[in-house]
């Protein structure tokens, strides 16, 4: 039998690497079900009301441990006014933060690689490393309502080629990208990500991606596809993922999170009502088709936006949390008579040189259009939200509304166009 070394030196490259991170996160995870308290530190510490609490969430084995481990060392917070100190995040990108800075920021770079296209011409799915245009961290600290990872990641996959789901059920399992030419997305790929793994180990994994608003990157669409496992404890150890939005004022260094889009769900009822848009699979929770969304960044030209990704395992080490995750920036550029005309305002005047109205086309992807107005005609069918009305055109000038409602978006995005 002939032997591909070269192959079988690539597999165990990978399996060490695997067991590299698998170690390291079974020695955290084991630091704290085997730590002893000492006897001062814990005096009044109420062991018995902690495990009968352990025991009404449900938690055995491992995840008693875990939970055992917590409550003591939150009682030791508590007892002598201690505060936690975070890990500084050190980063290429401006760390997410909704405080406000008193010196200006320099401006980031353009909106690259957010459709993860870069790693398109490697076989295969491919294992932690870099990703071009974003910067991944990851800890083994999970906690739902304030999630928080400053160290080096590798529990992610970039794929580029569709790919089934374990569970999932058919035939809502296989997973391809969201922008993929079927999609009549420009520029159209094959690429997206999974955050974090199908295993659980408290892990707590943030993608993140900083880049200058400008008219050719205005539009940020995404879309995500979870799944979560739910064990049924309480709010802030349940598995879970988020998704946020910083905008970073390049003068001032305010940073500010957006209301909207602001997602987080956690598995489960313990946070609030169950999430819409899930299908469920025994303890499993998952979308069974991708849930897209679009953000409209005229209002911040010039400004920095953070877009961050966090997929959470449960806090206590026992059950699992990931998300799929694709993206595309795109221009918001209205075209006129054949011109572009950048859209970083929302008014926007379409010159037609002395003759009499206009072809007026709209940005792709950003539907249902509605066109309406008080000066033009609008044709039959123009006045109701449609896929299909992306070109109006029109022999009179005058001003008219367009009205992008795409899926997802906070709210609908207007452009007062004026055809003189």
């Amino acid at each position: 039998m002939k032997i591909n070394f070269k192959n079988l030196t690539i597999a165990l490259a990978v399996f060490c690497c695997f067991t590299k991170t698998s170690n390291a996160q079974n020695a955290k995870l084991n630091a704290l079900k085997s730590y002893v308290f000492t006897s001062d530190s814990i005096s009044g510490f109420d062991e018995q009301v902690a495990k009968s609490n352990a025991l009404q969430f449900g938690l055995y084995g491992e995840e008693f441990k875990v939970f055992m481990y917590k409550q003591k060392r939150s009682f030791i917070k508590e007892k002598y006014n201690l505060q936690t100190v975070y890990t500084k995040q050190i980063s290429t990108i401006t760390p997410l933060s909704s405080a406000n800075k008193t010196s200006a920021m320099p401006s980031s770079g353009a909106c690259n690689n957010e459709d993860f296209e870069d790693n398109a011409s490697s076989p295969g799915p491919q294992i932690g490393g870099a990703i071009g245009g974003w910067t991944l961290f990851q800890d083994f600290t999970a906690d739902f309502c304030s999630p928080s990872a400053s160290g080096i990641a590798s529990t992610y996959t970039v794929f580029n080629a569709p790919v089934t789901d374990p569970l999932m059920v058919a035939p809502n399992n296989v997973i391809s990208s969201y922008f993929a030419a079927t999609s009549a997305s420009q520029p159209a790929g094959n690429c997206f990500l999974r955050l974090n793994d199908a295993s659980s180990g408290a892990k707590v994994i943030r993608l993140s991606k900083t880049y200058l608003a400008s008219p050719t990157n205005a539009i940020f669409r995404y879309a995500y596809r979870a799944v979560i496992e739910n064990p049924g404890h309480s709010c802030c150890d349940q598995p879970g993922f988020s998704i946020k939005v910083t905008i970073t004022n390049t003068t001032s260094g305010t940073s500010t999170v957006l209301a909207c889009p602001n997602i987080s769900v956690a598995a489960g009822t313990a946070c609030g009502p169950a999430a819409p848009g899930f299908a469920v699979n025994g303890f499993y929770s998952y979308n069974p088709a991708w849930v897209p969304s679009s953000i409209d960044l005229s209002p911040y030209i010039g400004n920095n936006v953070t877009l961050d990704v966090y997929a959470v395992d449960c806090a206590l080490g026992g059950h699992l949390g990931y998300v799929y995750f694709d993206a595309l920036c795109q221009p918001m550029t209205i075209v006129g008579n054949g011109n572009l005309f950048p859209a970083g305002t929302n008014s926007i005047l379409i010159p037609t040189c002395g003759a009499a109205g206009a072809t007026i086309t709209a940005p792709p992807g950003l539907g249902p259009y509605t066109w309406t107005s008080s000066a033009i005609t609008i044709p039959p069918g123009f006045a109701s939200p449609s896929f299909t009305n992306t070109t109006l055109i029109t022999s009179q000038n005058g001003t008219v509304d367009l009205i992008m409602t795409p899926a997802g978006a906070c709210a609908p995005i207007v452009k007062t166009l004026s055809v003189i």
